[in-house]
C-alpha cells in the first residue's frame, strides 16, 4: 500500500508492515491484512493514483482468473477450479521462487527461462544482462530507433522508481506457445536489481489470453481470447 494513503487511512505502521483491520474485493472480505506501506512511484493511467498491489500472498490462496477481453478478474476456490475444462488452454510452469512468479520466453533462438510475469507492467522488457548475453537475438529491427528517435526521453515506472527504457523491435518473441513478430518492447540498461531475472512480460501480452494463474500447483493456464484471434500472431515452436 501507498505509505501516505496508510497514514490518510490512520493505519498503525510499524517497522515495514501496518495491519488492514478489513479488506474488500469484491464480494471477498479480508481481516485483519498485513501490507507493506511504501511511496509508490508509478502510475500506469494518466490522472489515476494507484494505492497499492495485490501480492503473492493474495494469489497463492486462490486460482486467480484475469479475463482481459471482458475485463473482469475472478478468484476461484482451487477445490472448484477445473482446468480440463477449459477449451484450448496451454498450462505454462511457474518458477515461484522468492514468491515472484517466472517462465521460459524465447526471443528469436535464445530461451530466456527466468522471465517475470508481470500483470502490473504495461509493457514487455528485456533486461540488460539477457540482451548482452544473446546480441543476435535480441537487436533492433529498426522500429525501436524510430521510437527513440522520436522520444528522446522513455521511462518505466517500477516500485523502486522510474527506469529509463530503451525501445526496441523485435524479430520474433515466443510467449504461452505464440509467436509474435516486430514486437515492439523495451531494454532496460540499468537492471542491476534484476540480475537474476531475464525481462518481463506484461499486459501488452498477456492481454491476448485469458490467464489462470494457480499457484498452488505452480502454474499458469492461458487460453487465447478474442484479442488473439483479431490479431496476426502464429502459434510459435
Amino acid at each position: 500500500i501507498d505509505r501516505d494513503v496508510a497514514t490518510e487511512l490512520g493505519l498503525q505502521v510499524e517497522g515495514s508492515q501496518a495491519i488492514v483491520p478489513q479488506m474488500n474485493v469484491g464480494p471477498i472480505v479480508m481481516h485483519n491484512v498485513v501490507v507493506r506501506p511504501l511511496k509508490l512511484q508509478w502510475n500506469t493511467t494518466a490522472g489515476v493514483k494507484e494505492v497499492g498491489l495485490l501480492g503473492f500472498d493474495f494469489i497463492d490462496d486462490a486460482v486467480i482468473h484475469i479475463n482481459y477481453a471482458d475485463q473482469k478478474l475472478e478468484a476461484i476456490d482451487p477445490g472448484a477450479f477445473h482446468p480440463e475444462k477449459l477449451s484450448g488452454s496451454l498450462e505454462i510452469p511457474l518458477d515461484l521462487d522468492q514468491w515472484v512468479a517466472r517462465t521460459a520466453v524465447r526471443i528469436g533462438q535464445a530461451v530466456g527461462a527466468n522471465f517475470i510475469v508481470d500483470t502490473g507492467s504495461p509493457n514487455t522488457m528485456i533486461f540488460a544482462a539477457f540482451a548482452d548475453q544473446h546480441p543476435a537475438d535480441v537487436r533492433d529491427e529498426h522500429g525501436g530507433a524510430l521510437v527513440n528517435s522520436l522520444a528522446h526521453f522513455l521511462y518505466s515506472g517500477f516500485i523502486s522508481g522510474d527506469k529509463r527504457v530503451y525501445a526496441m523491435q523485435l524479430d520474433r518473441i515466443v510467449f504461452a506457445g505464440t509467436g509474435f513478430t516486430n514486437a515492439l518492447v523495451g531494454r532496460i540498461p540499468d537492471s542491476s536489481e534484476f540480475r537474476n531475472d531475464d525481462g518481463l512480460i506484461g499486459a501488452d501480452f498477456l492481454k491476448f489470453f485469458d490467464l489462470y494463474f494457480d499457484y498452488g500447483n505452480g502454474r499458469l493456464l492461458t487460453v487465447p481470447n478474442k484479442f488473439l484471434r483479431q490479431n496476426s500472431t502464429r502459434p510459435g515452436h
